[in-house]
């Protein structure tokens, strides 16, 4: 009894240290580890479909709406350049593919003749039918151009403020300092108006002219009402452009079963020029007044008239002045040819001819005379005058209206030559 009593008490006086140390050793013990999660896994967005790109629209031609615009779109294949002899102009088809109408201008100083479309096909023609009182012309290609013949405009639906559009073709090169890159875009001459004026054969209308003779004049529907003349200018007032329309344009297209060729025609002319004339041993100045008839755009007949004069006064002679002076007329006939340089056409001609020239030489000669009081001096006019006939050669270049004249004579009685110099303007 006493031992369990011995047990006890050591029990409860040795549990409170036992109890202390086990709470020192739990504190000095290091704390259990923490376990860390593990990170979460990502998961992946789902791919997004991207769209196919949007299909760009369809280009789509709109109809041209203007007046402008229509006729354009509907005469351009149609007009054509005509060049010939250095002249240029406009025209369109008319009938079928092979013929253009014209302007007789364009075409009357020579005979080779090219035509050429807005797509530079290019064509020889040859001219088949002439209406001069209207200025007009019929040209037959050698082959078609792809370009289809524009109507002509029935004549009572033609009137005083009806819309209309002047279409003139761009030249058939350009300008030769324009850059390879902007060939194929010179402009096209477009003008909108309306009629001005209508008479028996021909109109007037407000558009601005600003392209070649030549060009059609035609409707919103693009056919054919009139074609741009040549300009007559008047003294006082503006400039006029004669306009032949559809009369004269069904006139000339009802003959085309029987054509009439063409040999060219008779113009008068007529120019001034100033002038120098060498005959050794002496220069004479002067001018020249001249009028002819240039026929068949081949042959030329000229009639002139001229006044050459020099005063001069000799040193170490006894001759004070000498005047002398030269009144000639002359006529010659020759032939006449184109010559085309590049862009720069000349006529060339050359005559064979005669004249007639009346020459006069006044002199004032000192004399010594002695009188008997001693010498004295005394002034003699002396005067000669002779008529000849000379043959002579003419050699003419003329570009527009200006002229460069050689003539070369020979005075049989003499045996000597005269040579004859002018530079001036024939018309």
């Amino acid at each position: 009894m006493q031992s369990r009593a011995l047990l006890l008490t050591v029990a409860l006086i040795g549990a409170p240290s036992v109890l202390v140390a086990g709470l020192a050793s739990a504190q000095d013990a290091p704390p259990p580890p923490v376990e860390t999660p593990p990170p979460p896994v990502e998961t992946p967005p789902p791919p997004v479909e991207t769209p196919p790109p949007p299909t760009p629209p369809e280009t789509v031609a709109m109809p041209a709406t203007t007046c402008a615009a229509q006729a354009h779109t509907r005469a351009r294949d149609s007009v054509v350049h005509v060049e010939s002899g250095g002249r240029s102009g406009a025209g369109v088809l008319v009938v079928d593919s092979r013929h253009v109408v014209s302007v007789l201008r364009i075409v009357e100083q020579g005979h080779d003749i090219t035509v050429t479309d807005g797509q530079g096909n290019r064509r020889r023609a040859r001219i088949v039918l002439t209406a001069g009182s209207d200025e007009l012309v019929m040209l037959e290609l050698d082959a078609p151009l792809p370009g289809t013949a524009l109507p002509i405009a029935p004549w009572d639906v033609v009137a005083v403020g009806m819309p209309v559009v002047l279409v003139g073709a761009p030249p058939s090169e350009g300008p030769r300092f324009l850059p390879e890159t902007f060939r194929g875009t010179l402009p096209w001459a477009v003008s909108e108006g309306v009629v001005a004026s209508r008479g028996e054969r021909a109109i007037q209308t407000d558009a601005r002219i600003s392209t070649m003779r030549g060009s059609p004049i035609v409707t919103c529907a693009g056919e054919v009402v009139a074609i741009l003349g040549p300009a007559h200018e008047r003294p006082m007032g503006p400039t006029v452009h004669s306009m032949p329309a559809v009369p004269a344009l069904v006139d000339l297209t009802s003959r085309l079963d029987s054509p009439e060729g063409y040999g060219g025609r008779w113009n008068l002319t007529g120019g001034l020029a100033l002038g120098a004339v060498y005959e050794d041993p002496d220069w004479l100045w002067g001018g020249t007044l001249m009028i002819g008839l240039v026929g068949l755009d081949a042959f030329v007949l000229v009639g002139r008239a001229s006044y050459f004069f020099s005063d001069f006064e000799p040193t170490g002679s006894d001759v004070a002045s000498v005047n002398k002076d030269r009144i000639r007329g002359d006529a010659y006939v020759g032939w006449r040819q184109i010559l085309v340089f590049g862009r720069m056409a000349m006529h060339f001609e050359l005559a064979l001819g005669a004249s007639v020239t009346r020459w006069s030489r006044e002199a004032r000669i000192a004399e010594i005379v002695d009188e008997g009081t001693g010498p004295v001096v005394r002034w003699r006019e002396e005067e000669t005058e002779d008529w000849s006939v000379r043959p002579m050669a003419v050699i003419n270049l003329m570009h527009g209206p200006m002229l460069l004249s050689y003539t070369l004579e020979y005075d049989v009685d003499r045996e000597h030559f005269m040579h004859l110099f002018n530079v001036g303007a024939r018309f």
